[in-house]
Order: structure tokens, then sequence, then C-alpha cells
């Protein structure tokens, strides 16, 4: 071959290549830019999650306080009817108070304290069950997000 073919031959090739890594490219920024799109689509998706997940967490923890609330106003109807006829309230708020409450503790009144200590106990129990479903529910939902993103990566 003659060195004007060659060269031809060269620079010709050379285009192609060029032109084939310029197609490559552009591909290669296409699939970058579905990618991020992809990433804040999910992004967006797990703000609308989170925001709804806030949502029903605020609405239960209402329901959570209306009812405290209104078990709270009957406890402190009964502690006080208690205080009334017995001189003394629930909670403990010392050791004095508990010897006190102990000295006035008799066959007559002992179910009056029995109820009351057993509310007491239920309402922390009810609480602190609330918490961890609530906290387990937040987990599961990040999770899930967490896979989903680690998916597309």
């Amino acid at each position: 071959m003659e060195p004007k073919v060659r060269k031809l031959n060269f620079v010709t090739n050379q285009r192609q290549a060029e032109s084939t890594l310029r197609q490559e490219h552009n591909e290669l920024r296409q699939e970058v830019k579905e990618v991020r799109e992809a990433v804040e689509n999910l992004r967006s998706d797990v703000k609308i999650a989170m925001l709804d997940l806030a949502k029903e967490i605020k609405a239960e923890l209402s329901f959570l306080a209306e009812k405290v609330g209104s078990q709270t106003k009957q406890l402190t109807k009964k502690d006080t009817a208690m205080s009334e006829t017995q001189g003394s309230t629930l909670p403990l708020r010392s050791d004095t108070d508990l010897i006190e409450v102990d000295f006035k503790i008799c066959p007559d009144n002992r179910q009056i304290y029995v109820n009351r200590m057993k509310d007491l106990v239920t309402q922390q129990t009810e609480l602190s069950k609330y918490k961890k479903c609530t906290l387990r529910r937040v987990d599961c939902g990040l999770q899930r997000r967490r896979t989903e993103l680690q998916k597309l990566a």
C-alpha cells in the first residue's frame, strides 16, 4: 500500500474510533442521567413515605394522648376520691409516703390501692408497647427504602 492510502486508512479508522467513543460516551451519559433521575425519584418517594409515616404517627400519638388524658382524668377522680377518703395520693414520691400509705391500708380499702397501682402499671406498659411498635415500624420503613436505594446503586 502506498503511504498516502495508509495515512487515509489511519485517519478514517481514527475518525471511526472517535465516533464510536463519542457514541459510547453519549450512551453512558444517558445511563448516568437515568440513574440520577431514578435516585431522585426514590428520594422523593422516601420523603413522601416519611411524611405519610409521620402523619400516621402523629395521628396515633394524638389518639393515645387523648386516651391517656381521659384515663388520667378518670384516675385523678379515683385518686381524689381515695385522697378524700384515705388522706393519701398515689404515685408515691418518697419512702415516707410509702410508710404512710402502708399504715393506712386496711382490708376495707386494700382493693382501692391495688386497683390504683394496676392502673398505673397498665398505663406505663401501654405507652412502652406503643413506643416499641412505632419504632419498629419506622425502622422497617427506613430499611425498605435503604434496600431499594442499594438495588439501584
